[in-house]
């Protein structure tokens, strides 16, 4: 109670839910025990975790982790690319394999593997012993001097050099990461369908790396260091546009590779296409029309 008014809002800002005596924190997906320090509900992603109990909350982690309205508790870029990909009909197997390209693959913490796995309990953040992550091997040089190669570009950042040189603006470099994002999309697209994707093949690298990089551009935005108040808003900042930009590239992805199941006949097709150069929009859009056309000839068939 404060000042004599009921404040039923407590741990993280949940509601307790007094229906029954129950006293349960309602997280949204599921209901929280405070006093039995227990979950009422199986995770609806339980499946993703599956040397760990059903009813864990946060991987047993609350540090490292966060469990977004009750329901999910992994990097933003793996849960980002699972659920664009859930979204548009991709089996839970593949989906996992490709969010992990998103992720561990795309963002490889290369000479820091014990402290990422430590950091992260479950399969989906570890090295996969099956995976080949040596094509991200620089994926953390940041220490770009003007010469060679910019892996900064990767994560839609700029480096430290071209900050003090003012080579290249914030806005640029995200601009930059963006059309490098959507270069690998588009590259992806040319191997096949996303179902047809294979652990190391080409396609599968392709689609992690470039969706990564558009996701990082709404974290990073272009910027050059990698401080506590960015991390944060790594961790904790609206993803909204980023989940955008992945449904998207899912979207654009199905378009280019044919895949017009993933559309259920729908004769509707949106997806953002910021980041693109003029030529990728133009064959984004060819790909939507040929859809569309195919879609009306299979109506009037039918």
């Amino acid at each position: 109670m404060i000042n004599g008014t009921e404040h039923p809002y407590t741990y993280n800002g949940k509601e307790e839910q007094n229906e029954l005596g129950l006293n349960w924190h309602d997280f949204g997906a599921r209901n929280y025990d405070a006093s039995l320090g227990r979950w009422m509900n199986i995770d609806m992603k339980a499946e993703a975790y599956y040397p760990v109990t059903p009813y864990q909350y946060v991987l047993n982690n609350p540090v490292v982790h966060q469990d977004h309205n009750g329901q999910w508790t992994v990097t933003r870029h793996y849960n980002m690319t699972y659920n664009a990909l859930s979204a548009a009909g991709i089996g839970k197997k593949q989906a996992d394999l490709i969010a992990h390209y998103s992720a561990v693959y795309a963002d490889n913490p290369g000479g820091h593997i014990r402290l990422n796995n430590l950091a992260h309990p479950t399969n989906q953040q570890h090295y996969r012993d099956n995976i080949d992550y040596s094509g991200t091997a620089n994926s953390q040089v940041t220490d770009y001097s003007g010469k060679g190669y910019n892996y900064n570009i990767w994560h839609s950042m700029r480096s430290e050099w071209e900050m003090e040189n003012e080579t290249i603006s914030a806005s640029a470099a995200m601009d930059r990461g963006m059309e490098f994002g959507w270069s690998k999309i588009f590259e992806s697209a040319e191997s096949g369908t996303l179902n047809d994707l294979k652990e190391n093949s080409k396609g599968i690298q392709a689609f992690g790396q470039g969706l990564h990089a558009l996701q990082d551009a709404y974290a990073h935005k272009g910027r050059s260091d990698v401080g506590a108040s960015h991390l944060y808003n790594d961790r904790y900042g609206d993803t909204s546009q980023a989940e955008n930009i992945s449904e998207s590239a899912v979207t654009v992805h199905n378009l280019l590779s044919g895949n017009y199941d993933a559309f259920n006949g729908s004769n509707k097709i949106s997806f953002s296409a910021t980041g693109m150069t003029s030529e990728q929009l133009s064959q984004a859009m060819s790909a939507a029309l040929d859809y569309l056309s195919q879609n009306k000839k299979d109506e009037k068939d039918k």
